[in-house]
């Protein structure tokens, strides 16, 4: 399929096109303001000069967020992107141990916080305070620092400088700074549109996997609504909210959608507006696929598989993918799939084998961990292309005869009884 986006240009270059086009269209809400194309624009501008000014950001230099869900979130993510930096998303979550090893790890030039969590920071981590500063009017250099000479922006098409580092859960160990370039979230943007395009008067509502979500509907002239921290899991208080802004499409967990199914049992009622819902984040079974589908008769329903360090990698219509199997597909790639035996050989179909992917929307690696970067991302057997990687999901997947990918287990939970393969789930 054609590209839907100019994958020759960068995330910023992308949103600059779309102020043009739409510069009246609401492209920011929450539940306290919203934002015009044109006036979010001025104030990623201001913030971005504050940045650049004032903390010498430049190309691939971090900018820490730790802010909840709101429309400041993707201001200073925006910001730091056109001040020629990336962002580092900070979870609020984070014990303060955690939080300090996380920035000790990424280094970022600042913070963007909120006077309520500047106790969560060492004190020699510059900050700015968004409820405290006024960034729309000329300032005196912070703590009494000199203004920094300013470098060149980078250039519109330098797609494999950083974009965002976001860490790992660290359910198996110290989390890992994730860094993701440009290429990597405009090739996964542009699929998602070839799989479900947005326009001006979409609303899309970001919860779950917040920062993977906030920037896409803005490269088409959609609006992003934040679900504030309190609501995300709430299932009265987010069916609510998903009624009263009059959203078109947001993306849930299955066990999210479960509990609000369970709570809203005539919920296609209460969201009339709502065309389309993603599934992510966790292995979607047939038996909520048949009740999603009853109760959202009118809704699309995707089901979408995806890593931190490789964006999407396949999505399907869970319509077409209903079958007696007690777990649905995760659909047909994106990118290029490889299911692999022990030995590095490809399997056929319905083998199950370890899942490699490859192709632009991979991560650079993981932070400041060359080795750990080098046993996940190896070299790409299979393609000429120089530099050409995959990276080792963990997962474990089959490839359907009608071409779609089903994971069936992990790779850690497969062990060999008398020379037969046994997944554990």
């Amino acid at each position: 399929m054609s590209p839907i986006l100019d994958t020759s240009k960068d995330i910023v270059a992308l949103f600059l096109e779309q102020v043009k086009k739409t510069p009246d269209a609401v492209a920011l809400e929450d539940t306290t303001r919203s934002l015009t194309y044109a006036e979010l624009d001025r104030e990623t501008k201001d913030l971005a000069n504050t940045l650049r000014t004032h903390y010498g950001v430049s190309r691939n230099d971090l900018v820490g967020v730790l802010l909840h869900r709101s429309n400041e979130y993707t201001i200073s993510c925006l910001a730091a992107l056109r001040a020629g930096g990336a962002f580092l998303v900070l979870e609020l979550a984070y014990p303060i141990g955690l939080l300090a090893s996380v920035i000790d790890d990424a280094d970022p030039k600042v913070v963007i916080t909120h006077t309520a969590h500047t106790g969560h920071l060492r004190s020699h981590i510059p900050v700015i305070v968004l409820d405290t500063e006024n960034i729309h009017e000329e300032k005196s250099t912070p703590n009494g620092d000199e203004e920094h000479e300013l470098t060149p922006l980078p250039a519109d098409d330098d797609l494999d400088r950083l974009m965002f580092v976001s860490y790992s859960s660290g359910t198996t160990g110290m989390p890992k700074g994730i860094a993701n370039p440009h290429r990597a979230a405009v090739r996964s943007y542009d699929s998602r549109f070839q799989v479900n395009d947005l326009k001006p008067g979409d609303r899309v509502a970001c919860n779950v996997f917040f920062v993977w979500e906030v920037l896409r509907p803005l490269l088409r002239g959609a609006t992003t609504f934040a679900i504030p921290d309190e609501a995300s899991y709430d299932p009265v208080a987010l069916v609510e909210l998903l009624e009263s802004k009059k959203i078109t499409e947001t993306l849930m967990t299955p066990t999210l959608l479960s509990t609000v199914l369970l709570r809203h049992p005539g919920i296609a009622d209460r969201l009339p507006n709502l065309r389309t819902l993603w599934f992510n984040g966790e292995v979607v079974r047939m038996d909520l696929v048949r009740r999603a589908i009853a109760a959202l008769p009118n809704t699309r329903l995707i089901n979408c598989y995806s890593t931190s360090e490789c964006h999407e990698v396949a999505v399907g219509d869970v319509r077409e993918l209903l079958s007696d199997s007690p777990v649905c597909p995760v659909g047909r790639p994106l990118i290029p799939t490889y299911i692999l035996s022990e030995n590095g050989e490809k399997l056929g179909t319905n083998v199950s084998g370890e899942l490699f992917v490859g192709g632009d929307s991979l991560a650079q690696g993981y932070l400041n961990l060359p080795e750990t970067t080098a046993k996940s991302f190896i070299s790409n057997p299979f393609e000429e292309t120089p530099g050409s990687r995959l990276y080792r999901t963990g997962d474990l997947a089959r490839r359907l005869d009608s071409g779609v990918i089903e994971i069936t287990g992990r790779v850690g939970a497969m062990i060999k009884l008398r020379g037969y393969s046994v997944v554990v789930r």
